[in-house]
């Protein structure tokens, strides 16, 4: 558990390098709530682009792309959420950075809000661990 979050601390410590870039994240649906189509064809595609980097992990599927300073969380299926995803990603604010975090669910609403809440208190960390 602790390589995972310190995998997740590096990348998003590079991305304090590229944060311009990554500045201008925008949700992937224009709502929280998708259909498990859509789910099926996002994780699709993050899975087919190239330099993902991909880690299992307490029933969810970790990707990571370096080159957009993100980190995809794909619920699996024997996880509460199933089918959900969560993106993050570290963005310029004023004069340091904070986590943008973006998600959606196609399953139960509640297990998506209880596993979207999971990531505050390491969200809240990282930004101090990047200075």
């Amino acid at each position: 558990m602790r390589s995972f979050f310190r995998s997740i601390i590096l990348v998003l410590a590079l991305a304090t390098l590229g944060s311009a870039a990554a500045a201008d994240q925008q949700w992937r649906f224009p709502t929280d709530e998708i259909t498990l189509k859509q789910w099926q064809e996002f994780r699709a595609e993050v899975l087919a682009k190239p330099g993902i980097e991909r880690q299992e992990f307490a029933n969810q599927l970790v990707l990571t792309s370096k080159k957009e300073f993100k980190i995809y969380v794909f619920t699996q299926p024997t996880h509460p959420a199933y089918p959900a995803v969560v993106i993050r990603a570290i963005v310029a604010r004023g004069a340091g950075s904070e986590v943008r975090r973006m998600g959606h669910y196609a399953g139960d609403k509640k297990a998506f809000e209880k596993w979207w809440h999971e990531f505050d208190a390491l969200d809240a960390r990282i930004p101090g661990q990047i200075r």
